[in-house]
C-alpha cells in the first residue's frame, strides 16, 4: 500500500461478533435473514466482513438504520472498540505495510493522537465535561505533544472562532453549552491535530456514519479551518 496512488485507508473484512463464534455464524446471519442475532447461540454479529478503500480527497459516507452497525465500525477504526477480525492499513503508519488491529497499545494512542480525531453523536463521549472548552482542545494537543500553552490556547481561540463558539465562553465547561455548541467543541478538539489542508495529509482519513452521528475525521471541508503541513511543523516546533 502506498500514498503515491492516492490510497490512505484499506478496510478488508473488519468484524465484530459479540459472544461466541460458532460454526456457521455469519451463514445463520445478516441481512438475508433479517436479523443480526444467532438463533443458536445468541450471538450478536455487530459488524461482518466489511470492506472498503478510502482515497485522497475522498469523504466517505455510511449509510444505515439504528442498530446497522454504523458506530460500531467507526469505534473500532478509532480503538474505541476491539476488532474480532479484520485488516486495516493507513498509509501514513509505516507506509501502510501493518495491520493497525495488531499495533501495541502505545501505539495505537500515537495513531489516535496525532492522525485521527473523533466526533461522537453524543457530546459527553467525546468532551470531559469538568474541563473548559478551551481545556478540552488543549487535552488533544498535550497528547499530540504540543506543550507550549500560549500556542495552545491560540489555537483553541482559533478552532472556536471557526467553530462560531463564542471565544468568550472558553474558559466555560460544556456542560452549560447548548447540545450544538457542545458538538462543535467536539469538532474543535478533533481537528486540533490537523497537520495538512488535504485529506492526503498525515490527519489523513475521513470516514462518517451518518444516522446515529459518529465520525471519525482527519480534516474537515471547511478548507479556513485546515492549515498547511509546513505552517503545522512551523507551529509544532514553536509549541515543543
Amino acid at each position: 500500500m502506498s500514498a503515491e496512488n492516492g490510497l490512505l485507508l484499506s478496510v478488508r473484512n473488519l468484524t465484530k461478533v459479540y459472544g461466541e463464534i460458532t460454526r456457521g455464524l455469519f451463514e445463520r446471519t445478516g441481512p438475508q435473514f433479517a436479523t443480526n442475532l444467532c438463533p443458536d447461540t445468541g450471538t450478536v454479529v455487530a459488524c461482518s466482513n466489511i470492506s472498503f478503500d478510502l482515497y485522497a480527497g475522498e469523504v466517505l459516507g455510511i449509510v444505515g438504520e439504528s442498530g446497522s452497525g454504523k458506530s460500531t465500525l467507526i469505534q473500532m477504526l478509532y480503538f474505541d472498540l476491539p476488532a474480532t477480525s479484520g485488516d486495516v492499513r493507513f498509509a501514513h503508519v509505516e507506509d501502510g505495510e501493518v495491520n493497525l488491529l495488531h499495533l501495541s497499545g502505545q501505539k495505537k494512542r500515537h495513531v489516535r493522537n496525532h492522525l485521527m480525531g473523533m466526533v461522537y453523536q453524543n457530546p459527553r463521549d467525546g468532551l470531559n465535561f469538568r474541563f473548559s472548552a478551551g481545556g478540552n482542545i488543549a487535552e488533544k494537543l498535550l497528547m499530540a505533544n504540543v506543550f507550549h500553552v500560549g500556542n495552545i490556547r491560540n489555537r483553541a481561540n482559533y478552532l472556536l472562532t471557526q467553530t462560531e463558539v463564542p471565544v468568550t465562553r472558553m474558559d466555560e465547561s460544556p456542560a452549560r453549552f447548548s447540545g450544538g455548541m457542545q458538538q462543535r467543541v467536539q469538532i474543535s478538539k478533533a481537528i486540533a491535530n490537523v497537520t495538512s489542508r488535504r485529506i492526503s495529509g498525515k490527519m489523513g482519513m475521513r470516514v462518517i456514519a451518518t444516522g446515529d452521528g459518529d465520525y471519525v475525521s482527519g480534516t474537515l471541508p471547511t478548507e479556513t479551518w485546515e492549515i498547511t503541513a509546513e505552517e503545522w511543523r512551523e507551529w509544532r516546533s514553536r509549541s515543543s
